[in-house]
């Protein structure tokens, strides 16, 4: 998991909105609100960044962000403000992985592989299919890790079926040189082909679209 500080820096860059020229009863928009904190940690000494950037981060996340929602997330995960809370961590991994962040995708994913975060296995029941549909979701969006992880747990069956094919293929997509030398030894010059042929041909699906409302 990576840190959330380099977040920050990156949505300094968006445009700034006047909050001036939002209704009063609505909520700030993404754009005025980095532009509030781009103002405030502009002010902040080096020792209290930490602390209000996760403040600020949370503000973010509870407008709906999801890269925020994921980072937070993440803060709760390794204690980085205050104590560990697996429970809060969840909350707003999947808040954000419902929004369709991979990142937050795999975070749920390892949740149910492991049954917890950050070592506390058993703390939460653990899924391996749910694990697997999770890191499917993120695969799906073309994230290397998630592919791993997909590729991974078809070789060994856990949460899916397993398929040799299957995992060579996600496994060829990045490549995993290594992974694919493991499987190469238990697989026929065929299944190797046909695994190709897959990863060759694979393209993220189509982007669900909502439905159409009846006039």
């Amino acid at each position: 998991m990576r840190r959330f500080l380099p977040i920050f820096l990156a949505l300094f860059l968006l445009p700034a909105t006047s909050m001036a020229a939002e209704n009063a009863a609505a909520p700030p928009s993404m754009a005025a609100l980095f532009s509030g904190i781009k103002q405030h940690w502009m002010q902040l000494g080096s020792q209290q960044k930490d602390v209000e950037a996760a403040k600020l981060l949370r503000q973010a996340a509870e407008h709906g962000n999801p890269e925020a929602q994921d980072y937070l997330g993440q803060i709760y995960v390794w204690g980085m403000i205050d104590k560990i809370d697996n429970a809060a961590a969840e909350k707003w991994f999947r808040m954000a992985a419902d929004q369709g962040n991979a990142d937050a995708q795999i975070n749920i994913g390892v949740l149910y592989q492991y049954g917890g975060f950050n070592g506390a296995a058993g703390s939460h029941p653990s899924n391996a299919a749910e694990a697997f549909k999770w890191y499917q979701k993120a695969a799906d969006q073309g994230d290397a890790a998630a592919q791993f992880r997909v590729g991974d747990m078809y070789a060994k069956g856990l949460g899916v079926k397993q398929d040799y094919v299957q995992a060579y293929m996600w496994f060829n997509l990045k490549p995993w040189v290594a992974k694919l030398g493991d499987l190469t030894k238990t697989m026929t010059p065929e299944q190797i082909a046909e695994a190709k042929r897959l990863a060759a041909a694979w393209k993220p699906p189509p982007t669900p679209t909502a439905a159409a409302t009846p006039p």
